[in-house]
């Protein structure tokens, strides 16, 4: 298993194709981030990833 997330596993947590929209939505989602140094885009962990659906799923909320 890796430890940051594929571009394509990026696209579906943000819903955007290009990395300034991504960074943008990492920002407004509080989801922690690097951006690699030659090619711009946010690299997220798999941990960062997995804190965030733990902390916003509606299943763990109380009725």
């Amino acid at each position: 298993m890796s430890q940051v997330l594929t571009q394509s596993e990026i696209r579906d947590l943000t819903l955007y194709k290009h990395k300034g929209k991504q960074i943008e939505t990492l920002l407004k989602m509080g989801i922690p981030f690097y951006i690699h140094p030659e090619k711009g885009k946010p690299i997220v962990t798999t941990v960062a990833a997995n804190q965030y659906k733990q902390s916003n799923d509606p299943e763990g909320e109380p009725n």
